[in-house]
């Protein structure tokens, strides 16, 4: 059977995932996730000129490409009745994602500001107006010069993110009609991990480090909400080091 790969990008960091109480006000959140879903509109209405099936169309992503897609089943709540898609496929990300964060999160609402301060509209009576009127590379250093841990995530904004995660899945609120397949790649975790870490007592505060450093304070969730195929006996091993907690 003949596949056609359709590839689309989309706006990331501060361009993609702006955050903060100003900017949810004025319904400029999700970026990227709305610039993937017009991709998705795209594929309907033109991928029939060459040669695709509009009926046929399964997303793919790795990683945060994976939880967007996760956020394109849960996107609206799942009540709009766009057929963008007909399956989905999320390698090492899962739709039980929880980096969706309160418009009113501090490092959001930091992060706008020093946006703001950095390209001289911080004081302007029309802040978002102002930076929209900035050079569009003097706007993307101000936001790669905030850092990216945690401040440019998805935004809980009551539109295209309704309510957190985990909320919409206990409510039945994503695409239950759409089949998809989830699990994790064999390398992901590598990043988070020294391969080379000295095994003596003092080399652990530095492994815990890295991980802050990386990821900000861990996430204590239960095991028994994650999905089945990432309790993996490698997960376990891993997760000692992952929280700071390798003995010595």
């Amino acid at each position: 059977m003949a596949i056609m790969a359709v590839t689309l990008n989309y706006g990331v960091g501060f361009l993609g995932f702006p955050g903060g109480t100003e900017v949810a006000a004025a319904g400029v959140t999700n970026l990227g996730l709305k610039d993937q879903r017009q991709a998705l509109r795209w594929i309907q209405e033109n991928i029939a000129a060459f040669g695709g099936d509009l009926d046929k169309v399964t997303v793919w992503g790795q990683s945060a490409g994976a939880n967007s897609i996760a956020y394109q089943l849960l996107a609206y709540g799942a009540k709009t009745d766009e057929k963008l898609f007909r399956g989905a496929i999320m390698s090492s990300g899962s739709i039980g994602i929880g980096n969706a964060v309160h418009p009113d999160r501090e490092d959001a609402v930091q992060g706008y500001r020093a946006v703001l301060n950095a390209t001289n509209c911080l004081d302007a009576e029309d802040a978002l107006g102002c930076l929209r009127a900035v050079p569009l590379d003097e706007v993307f250093e101000a936001g790669e010069a905030t850092g990216t841990h945690p401040t440019w995530w998805p935004t809980v904004d009551g539109d295209f993110i309704p309510q957190p995660p985990s909320l919409q899945l206990e409510a039945g609120e994503f695409l239950v009609t759409c089949p998809s397949s989830q699990g994790p790649t064999t390398t992901k975790l590598k990043r988070f991990v020294l391969a080379d870490i000295d095994p003596h007592p003092d080399a652990v505060p530095g492994a815990a480090g890295i991980r802050e450093s990386c990821c900000g304070p861990p996430l204590l969730w239960p095991l028994s909400s994650f999905i089945a195929t990432m309790l993996s006996p490698r997960l376990h091993r891993l997760l000692p080091v992952l929280l700071g907690r390798h003995p010595a």
